[in-house]
């Protein structure tokens, strides 16, 4: 799967920019699940184990994913943002030795 959004960023700020959205969503779905899944405050909360499998109601049954597959989608394409930004970076440090060498 081709990330048009990676195709069309160019800059190594809007690369960070996608990886820091990316982080963001990861603790999103990390928050989430353990929100849902601990004792706080004498208020019984379903163990762990159930906030990894809770899926959301409101979607339609086709569209629903668990937390622990929402969590790993999430940490999958921050590895990719991360490394399309380390890719960039390569390629920058080889302009830059080239650059030093002509000097």
């Amino acid at each position: 799967m081709q990330d048009k959004y990676i195709e069309r960023t160019k800059t190594p700020e809007q690369m960070l920019g996608r990886v820091i959205e990316e982080a963001g969503e990861v603790l999103h779905i990390a928050g989430k699940i353990i929100r849902f899944g601990e004792h706080t405050e004498g208020r019984y909360m379903p163990p762990l184990w159930f906030a990894w499998l809770s899926t959301n109601p409101e979607l339609p049954i086709a569209e629903r994913e668990t937390n622990r597959e929402a969590l790993r989608r999430e940490m999958r394409d921050l590895g990719h943002a991360m490394f399309k930004l380390e890719q960039l970076f390569q390629v920058e440090d080889e302009a830059v030795a080239h650059d030093m060498e002509k000097a």
